[in-house]
C-alpha cells in the first residue's frame, strides 16, 4: 500500500516537472548567437544567479566589476535568487532561453545536476570552445576533482575554494587545559575531548560546544571512514537507488555515531542540536560560551570577524578536518565541500562562453586568493596557494593549521566521492529528522529502519521524476 501511495505521489511530480518544464526532452545544444546575445557596439551580457550576501556578495561584485572593466565583450550582472533550493527550483520552472548563463551552487547539489541537463558539464566545454584552457582545469586538486566530478573525474562545475569540514578549538582555553586538538582522529576522540574540557573546571563559559542542525557531520564521518550509504558507490557510478542506512557496517557505525552524538547532546556540554549555526553558535565561540565550534574552514572569516567584534586580542584557534567515527576509519579521504560556479545550458553559447571568462577571471590567480582570504575557503591550486596574497593571509595566523589543511588536502586520496548523497538537497532532511528523533528518546534501531526504508523511497521518487 506504501508502494502504492509513493508511486502516486511520483506520477504526480512527474506531471507537475513536465508542466513546469515543457516535458523531459533533452535541452536543444547550445548555439553561437552573438548577434542575438547583444546590440552592435554592446558586451554580451552574462546573467549570474547567485546566493550570496553581505561581504561576500561586496566582494563578488567588486570582482564582477573589474571584469567588466578589463574587456569589452562581455558584461557580467549579478541576480540574487535567494537559497540553494530556491536557485534550484527557479531553474526548473524558468524557460531555458530565460536561464542565466552562470550559477553558483554548492557540492550537496552536484548529483541533481549530473543527472539533468541544466548545466553543461564544464570538463566538455573547456574541451570543445577553449581547449587551450584546459591546465586551469587540470590544476585543480584530486579531492576536488572528486567532489565537482562525475565517475570519470570529469568536472561538472569550477569550486570557489574548498570549504572543508571540521572543528575550530579555541586555543587559549585547549593550552590552559592541556589538549592536542590533533589528537582528534575520530568521533570518539572528538566526545574524550569535549568531556575532558567540560570536567576541567577551566571553561570560560557555560559550555564546551554546539551542535548544527545538520546531518552532513554523520555522512562525512560515514564517508572518511570508507562506508558508502547508497548503492552505485554513492552515485559515483550511476543514479543511487538504493540506501544502505540500515545495513551491514553502515548500520552499525552509523548507530554508534547517533549513540555518541546522543550522550554528548545529554552531557550537559553542549548546546543542543537545532541551535543556529550563525545567529547562536558563532557569536557564544566569539564570546568564549564555548570553546569548540563545529562548521567549515569556509566559513572561518565570519568567525574571525565575530571575534573581533568582542575581542581587542587576535582569535587563537585551530582548525582540525573532520574525521571517521571510529579510529579504524579509513581516514585517507577528507570530503571536499563548498560552493562553486556552473555554466548553466541555456542555448546560448556566446553568453555561456563569457560565463567561463568569468569563471577564470575570478578563480585564478590573486582574485581567488582574495576571495580565499575573506572567507576562509582554501585554495585547490598551487598557483593560488603561492600567491603572495594567500601567504599574507596564511603566515598571519600561524596557530590555524592551515599548512595542515593544504596538506591533507593534496594527499587526499580523491575516493569520497559524493560523501553525503548524490542527492542530498532531496534527502537530508530525513536524517535530520531520524537523528533529532533519536537524540528525544526514539527507538534507535527503529529510527534506523525508517531512515533507510524513506531514503530508499526518496531515491526511487528522485529517479523517476529525473531521469
Amino acid at each position: 500500500m506504501k508502494k502504492i501511495a509513493v508511486v502516486m505521489l511520483m506520477l504526480l511530480l512527474v506531471f507537475g516537472v513536465v508542466f513546469a518544464q515543457g516535458g523531459k526532452e533533452a535541452a536543444p545544444a547550445a548555439e553561437e548567437k552573438p548577434a542575438e546575445a547583444a546590440a552592435p557596439g554592446e558586451p554580451i551580457e552574462v546573467v549570474y544567479w547567485h546566493t550570496w550576501g553581505s561581504n561576500n556578495l561586496a566582494y563578488l561584485q567588486d570582482i564582477a566589476d573589474k571584469f567588466n572593466a578589463s574587456q569589452s565583450v562581455y558584461h557580467i550582472t549579478l541576480e540574487y535568487v535567494g537559497n540553494m533550493n530556491a536557485l534550484y527550483s527557479k531553474l526548473q520552472v524558468t524557460d531555458q532561453a530565460d536561464r542565466p548563463a552562470l550559477i553558483n551552487s554548492t557540492t550537496e547539489t552536484l548529483g541533481s545536476f549530473i543527472y539533468t541537463d541544466y548545466v553543461v558539464p564544464l570538463a566538455e566545454f573547456v574541451a570543445d570552445n577553449a581547449p587551450a584552457d584546459q591546465p586551469i582545469l587540470d590544476a585543480i586538486y584530486p579531492n576536488m576533482v572528486a567532489a565537482w566530478g562525475d565517475k570519470d573525474g570529469k568536472l561538472y562545475g569550477y569550486p570557489m575554494g574548498n570549504s572543508m569540514t571540521g572543528c575550530l578549538f579555541n586555543m587559549n582555553v585547549m593550552n590552559e587545559v592541556g589538549i592536542d586538538p590533533y589528537s582528534m582522529k575520530s568521533v570518539e576522540d572528538f566526545q574524550k575531548i569535549i568531556y575532558t574540557l567540560g570536567e576541567s573546571g577551566k571553561l570560560p563559559g557555560s559550555k564546551v560546544i554546539g551542535f548544527e542542525h545538520t546531518i552532513r557531520f554523520f555522512n562525512y564521518s560515514l564517508a572518511i571512514e570508507g562506508l558508502f550509504v547508497e548503492d552505485q558507490e554513492n552515485g559515483r557510478l550511476g543514479v543511487p537507488q538504493v540506501s544502505y542506512y540500515n545495513t551491514g557496517e553502515v548500520g552499525e557505525i552509523g548507530k554508534k555515531f547517533f549513540k555518541i552524538w546522543k550522550e554528548i547532546n545529554d552531557s550537559g556540554y553542549a548546546y543542543t542540536m537545532g541551535t543556529s549555526w550563525g545567529n547562536e553558535l558563532l557569536p557564544a565561540f566569539a564570546q568564549q560560551d564555548i570553546v569548540m565550534l563545529t562548521g567549515t574552514i569556509g566559513g572561518y572569516g565570519r568567525v574571525e570577524r565575530a571575534w573581533n567584534e568582542v575581542h581587542t586580542d587576535p582569535i587563537n584557534a585551530t582548525f582540525v578536518p573532520w574525521v571517521a567515527v571510529t579510529a579504524d576509519g579509513r581516514s585517507t579521504g577528507q570530503p571536499a565541500s563548498g560552493n562553486g560556479f556552473y555554466i548553466v545550458n541555456n542555448g546560448n553559447l556566446a553568453q555561456m562562453k563569457g560565463a567561463w571568462e568569468f569563471i577564470k577571471f575570478f578563480g585564478t590567480g590573486d582574485n581567488m586568493a582574495g576571495w580565499c582570504a575573506l572567507t576562509g575557503y582554501l585554495p585547490f591550486t598551487d598557483e593560488v596557494l603561492n600567491t603572495k596574497t594567500y601567504q599574507d593571509y596564511k603566515n598571519a595566523r600561524p596557530n590555524l593549521g592551515l599548512d595542515y589543511l593544504m596538506e591533507v588536502q593534496k594527499n587526499d586520496d580523491g575516493k569520497t566521492y559524493h560523501p553525503i548523497s548524490a542527492v542530498y538537497t532531496e534527502t537530508s532532511a530525513i536524517g535530520v529528522n531520524k537523528l533529532n528523533a533519536y537524540l528525544n528518546g526514539g527507538d534507535l534501531d527503529q529510527l534506523f529502519v525508517e531512515y533507510e526504508n524513506e531514503m530508499n523511497d526518496a531515491l526511487y521518487m528522485w529517479y523517476l521524476t529525473n531521469t
